[in-house]
């Protein structure tokens, strides 16, 4: 499941498979520990997204749009 926090909420993730996901080289475990205690809110991987951008702005020919942390931490990018 993945969202963005702006059009697409945590509320109504979108379902994804793997295969159509880019891996990036970055880890947000601030994301997962509060996933893990339920409180990760909209504005928090909205937050997260932009310091993705920032540091990783050759990582993805367009913008990034929506970010999925599995259970390991890794961190999902779709283009």
């Amino acid at each position: 499941m993945i969202c963005d926090g702006d059009l697409r909420k945590l509320d109504h993730p979108k379902k994804k498979k793997r295969l159509h996901l880019s891996s990036l080289p970055v880890m947000l475990p601030e994301l997962t520990a509060l996933a893990d205690k339920g409180l990760l809110k909209d504005s928090d991987v909205r937050k997260a997204l932009d310091t993705v951008r920032q540091q990783l702005p050759y990582a993805t020919k367009g913008p990034v749009h929506e970010t999925i942390v599995s259970e390991e931490g890794r961190t999902f990018v779709q283009r």
